[in-house]
């Protein structure tokens, strides 16, 4: 589990919660899973033996990602029996 700072953990439409509002983060934080065959609330590809996962900040029925200076901030919780390998990529559209 993977807990990530959120800019807003409320919805545009303020009626509805963001789906990975969670009560396992710390408050003002959003929850992401990644499982041997699934993932919650990011893209997922399967590789040989690998799981890649990623996220997606146009996707907005989650919480949208607290980012400063190109920095984002996650939260390991709990880790599987693998190892696991967590790289950031920002991609720039012109």
């Amino acid at each position: 589990m993977i807990c990530y700072e959120a800019s807003s953990i409320i919805m545009r439409n303020e009626h509805a919660a963001y789906y990975n509002l969670g009560t396992s983060c710390p408050v003002g934080s959003c929850t992401l899973a990644i499982e041997a065959r699934t993932a919650f609330y990011l893209s997922l590809k399967r590789g040989d033996e690998t799981l890649y996962a990623q996220f997606h900040d146009e996707f907005d029925q989650v919480c949208p990602r607290k980012v400063i200076n190109n920095r984002a901030n996650f939260t390991i919780l709990e880790l599987p029996d693998c190892p696991v390998i967590m790289v950031s990529f920002f991609y720039y559209y012109f």
